[in-house]
């Protein structure tokens, strides 16, 4: 094979028939290579040419992603070498010509098609680090595709952001006698989803946000009906036709999140979702922009629901049709919170279970075949607007 580095010249050609494809290759990797620059290599894709297949690699420090394929090109020789991924993946989605060559001289890549042609510096190959294993004990699931990426859609809104507490950061995956539970909490609030019918050991392990992200572009662009996730001590790597994503689990230890559940319902509220998104979405415009994370929302539980806001702009004031059981009581919840926990949860018809004005409040869905999900969303102390 020729290896583009500094001690080896080089001279291939390789040739892509399928523009197409390979152009959502480099994307998708490019995708996951690092941006920042911290490390240069890490800012490059790794591609390999070998008999007739390619394989596309890119990562940075905690994720890495690799992708084959074959009948998309077809080269001179075997080649391994290292490009930019980010104008490397912007000068492909320009491009318009179904073939063009990719002329490989030393450590300059040409890229020529029948009306141009552009040179690329391509970076030392040795120096890109091999796909990380681990040795370790794994454990191995099967798990269909919509659903994973259904409950991570779900859940990665309530991920805390550079939270000191670093298990925040990313959603933790619970293997346990129910199914695969995925949790994700910034101390506010709280959203739980629950896969059923997956039959694996148990296993418990957090992953990142950003690498859930990653998971998420890697699940939309599978045509596989099911992924396979592969469990270890720090890795979790998820697998379907042609592609590997890799991701470390963050260090530390999950909170047990049973403890901010109510433990008493004593309000039960179901309304309609959409009812109340229209009036949260009509009451935060009385929020200044800077001010929107914080705004809150009072929600008065009587014969029906309503919802106030009172800001330095003006006051709004919405009533809601509800069923409820419980005596009337007051919150105050955040209004972007309560936004985001009402969106995320799949069904046209949502309950409220509180327990008390400074006890945590859970929402849920009110239909037969919805999945067991819920949000929860911590009260903010009631003063007035």
């Amino acid at each position: 094979m020729t290896v583009v580095s500094k001690q080896q010249k080089t001279k291939q050609t390789i040739t892509i028939t399928n523009l197409e494809k390979f152009t959502k290759m480099i994307q998708q990797a490019a995708s996951v290579a690092c941006s920042k620059g911290i490390i240069p290599i890490l800012s490059c894709l790794k591609l390999d040419m070998k008999g007739g297949k390619m394989v596309v690699m890119g990562g940075d420090s905690t994720k890495t992603i690799c992708l084959g394929a074959t009948n998309i090109a077809t080269s001179s020789g075997d080649v391994s070498l290292a490009i930019p991924a980010k104008t490397f993946a912007n000068l492909l989605s320009k491009l318009s010509t179904e073939e063009f060559k990719l002329e490989i001289n030393d450590r300059i890549m040409t890229i020529r098609s029948k009306k141009a042609k552009y040179q690329i510096s391509l970076e030392d190959v040795n120096l890109y680090p091999e796909l990380r294993t681990e040795s370790t004990k794994s454990i191995r699931v099967e798990i269909s595709t919509v659903d994973l990426r259904s409950g991570l859609e779900k859940t990665l809104y309530a991920c805390a952001v550079d939270d000191c507490l670093t298990i925040l950061n990313g959603i933790n995956f619970n293997m346990g006698e129910k199914g695969l539970i995925l949790t994700s909490t910034d101390r506010f609030r709280l959203s739980s989803v629950c896969i059923p019918d997956i039959e694996c050991n148990p296993f418990n392990t957090t992953i990142d946000e950003n690498a859930c992200k990653d998971i998420i572009d890697f699940l939309k662009n599978t045509n596989s009906e099911k992924v396979t996730m592969i469990i270890t001590e720090s890795l979790f790597t998820i697998t379907s036709a042609g592609a590997i994503l890799i991701a470390s689990s963050l260090e530390g230890i999950f909170p047990d999140v049973r403890t901010l559940l109510p433990k008493e319902v004593n309000h039960k509220v179901t309304f309609n979702k959409s009812d109340v998104l229209d009036s949260l979405s009509r009451i935060i415009l009385f929020d200044r922009e800077r001010e929107k994370k914080k705004a809150r929302v009072y929600v008065d539980i009587g014969n029906d629901m309503k919802l106030s806001s009172s800001t330095q702009i003006g006051a709004a004031l919405e009533t809601i049709a509800i069923e409820r059981e419980g005596e009337d009581i007051r919150l105050a919840l955040s209004l972007p919170f309560m936004i985001d926990t009402l969106k995320h949860i799949p069904s046209d018809r949502i309950r409220m279970d509180i327990e008390g004005p400074l006890r945590a409040v859970r929402f849920l869905p009110v239909s037969d075949n919805a999945i067991d999900t819920f949000g929860l969303v911590i009260p903010m102390r009631l003063e007035e607007g």
